[in-house]
């Protein structure tokens, strides 16, 4: 239930993201066995306004614990 949530919210995210010149593009949350206690969620983020934003924190309800990665 918790990888669905996640799901939802990032397309929510993806949606509210592109109304401001960003993009999220290839979303998608890794699904595990239902015994599984972590799963991950990835995705490419483009900018394609005028404005330069920088990427700082990653925070999720249906998540205990989100870790950011940046490559």
């Amino acid at each position: 239930m918790k990888k669905f949530l996640l799901f939802i919210i990032m397309s929510i995210v993806s949606m509210n993201v592109m109304a401001d010149g960003m993009m999220a593009h290839d979303a998608y949350v890794r699904l595990l066995p239902p015994t599984a206690k972590t799963t991950g969620a990835f995705m490419t983020l483009m900018n394609h306004g005028m404005k330069d934003y920088k990427l700082v924190k990653a925070e999720s309800d249906a998540a205990d614990k989100v870790e950011l990665t940046i490559t």
